[in-house]
């Protein structure tokens, strides 16, 4: 089952595609609605030689791989998606921030340049941020700016072999020479700059905007819990039925598991909430993930959150209807580990940590099914998964999302997984 992220991820691919069909028509076939050439557009073929026609294609071109590749159950290309968003986004950065304000006299969002400049790079950046993607490591993230490296040197080359010439037929037709050649390379390294600037941020804004949601979420629906149940009882209100929830730490999903604590996550907001229609009021009871699952089944404690569904627990726990989120599992190495790498055959013959859980099985289907032979090795509780990972006894971490990234020397190799997880009884 595909995440809400991804198919809405998908539905934007489509659109990118189409944006830039109905952008390249206007721009190539259409008659030109700024004859001076002011608005940086030219006649047909002619457009190919702007870096905002050329990343907007190349950006087309990398949405349509992603959904054939979806189509055909491949894995996508995460520096491919990268480079292509971040190629759209400087095109939308340069032309907002430094052409639009340079030139406020051009109309830099007419014609085809409408979609190009604006509505394809938006679209692209949204996308993203939206899609579920693996995080590159910082030396991958300078491969991004190689298409702008290497129009900028094609810029710069065509202008020494043919002159800058006379505006409207100048080959400096962006202007970064009008103060000479010194600042245009100025420009030009700040332009890389930005660039991989840019693709930090879009890493950043990726990994953020899950959390981000559920906060933008939990506002709204606490709003419109106020406006929709005015009188709804509150757990202040009444006395409620004490419920043992079973606590356990969990890197940003469930946080201060040791009494006294401050306690913050997404399950302890989500506790908090349930209270406010139950007027339940909580004992937190303390402890590894695997004692107090045991502790559920001879019903020592009532709630246990972050259970996926496995049909041999069925029978022996409840699960509710909804779901309380879904969750993207990773496979994390040790940074200085150049053995492994993305390929799965590197995973041969390591150790690789596992919470015992739901996780396993999901990992064991991925080892057989790249034919990996690996010693699977399972912890009972998060912090003693996390310690032997960051003391080298196992090389590889298997981790949700939360877990996987934010660690100290390590790297994400690639997503294995993802399974929904219940609030169970």
């Amino acid at each position: 089952m595909r995440s809400k992220r991804f198919v809405i991820a998908i539905l934007l691919n489509i659109l990118i595609v189409i944006f830039v069909i109905i952008g390249s028509i206007v721009m190539f076939i259409l008659p030109k609605q700024n004859p001076d050439g002011a608005a940086l557009s030219s006649k047909g073929l002619a457009n190919l030689r702007y870096f905002t026609v050329l990343s907007n294609l190349f950006c087309g071109v990398v949405s349509g791989i992603f959904l054939l590749d979806v189509i055909r159950g491949k894995k996508f290309s995460s520096l491919l998606k990268l480079m292509s968003v971040t190629s759209v986004g400087i095109t939308f950065s340069v032309v907002a921030f430094f052409l639009a304000p340079m030139y406020p006299k051009l109309n830099l969002y007419e014609g085809g340049n409408f979609w190009f400049h604006l509505i394809v790079p938006v679209t692209a950046m949204v996308e993203y941020m939206l899609l579920d993607i693996e995080r590159l490591p910082a030396r991958k993230i300078l491969i991004t700016t190689i298409p702008t490296l290497v129009y900028g040197v094609g810029y710069i080359v065509n202008i020494m072999i043919n002159g800058i010439g006379v505006w409207p037929n100048s080959n400096d037709w962006y202007g970064f020479l009008n103060w000479g050649y010194p600042m245009g390379f100025l420009i030009f390294g700040f332009i890389l700059l930005i660039n991989w600037g840019f693709a930090c941020l879009m890493q950043l804004f990726n990994r953020w905007i899950k959390k981000i949601a559920l906060r933008i979420f939990m506002i709204l629906f606490s709003v419109l819990t106020v406006i929709l149940c005015p009188r709804a009882v509150s757990a202040d209100e009444e006395e409620g039925e004490t419920i043992r929830v079973g606590y356990y730490e969990n890197e940003v999903f469930q946080e201060g598991a040791e009494p006294n604590a401050v306690k913050t996550g997404y399950a302890y907001e989500y506790y908090q909430k349930l209270s406010e229609y139950t007027g339940w009021k909580y004992e937190y009871v303390y402890g590894g993930f695997g004692d107090l699952y045991q502790m559920l089944l001879d019903g020592e404690i009532d709630l246990l959150a972050g259970l996926a569904w496995r049909e041999d627990r069925a029978s022996l726990i409840g699960y509710p209807e909804a779901v309380m989120g879904k969750e993207s599992y990773y496979l994390v190495k040790h940074d200085t580990d150049n053995r492994i790498t993305a390929e799965p055959d590197t995973l041969n013959k390591s150790r690789i940590g596992v919470l015992d859980s739901a996780m396993v099985t999901v990992l064991n289907q991925y080892l057989e099914d790249h034919h990996i032979t690996a010693e699977v090795v399972t912890f009972p509780d998060h912090p003693l998964l996390f310690d032997a990972f960051d003391a080298h006894d196992i090389d590889v971490l298997a981790a949700e999302s939360d877990g996987a990234y934010g660690r100290d020397h390590a790297e994400v190799i690639t997503s294995f997984g993802q399974s929904e997880y219940y609030l169970c009884v």
